[in-house]
């Protein structure tokens, strides 16, 4: 099993391949998305959004109701940058972190 350093770095990879089923392939098979609010920001999208799964290698469940997705577009409504904002320490916690 890849560590989870190896799994980021073959997404990325993918992701410059455009080989997208590859990238969903590492998603939890219970994933929720729940969107709550849309925010216009013109070239930026703000998405506000609840996540839940569990962590396939270590069956632990993770959740935040406060995640945050923001989408910059250039003038053509191409994507040029994602950032996403989460709760790295409970996403820590069902990776196994002590």
């Amino acid at each position: 099993m890849p560590s989870n350093l190896e799994t980021v770095q073959a997404m990325y990879y993918a992701l410059d391949r455009g080989d997208i089923s590859f990238i969903l392939s590492f998603f939890a098979d219970n994933i929720e998305f729940e969107i709550k609010k849309l925010l216009d920001g013109g070239d930026s999208v703000v998405v506000w959004l609840s996540v839940k799964f569990t962590y396939k290698p270590t069956g632990k469940a993770f959740e935040d109701t406060y995640c945050l997705s923001i989408w910059e577009f250039d003038a053509d409504g191409k994507v040029l940058k994602y950032t996403q904002a989460e709760d790295t320490h409970g996403l820590w916690i069902a990776q196994g972190g002590k």
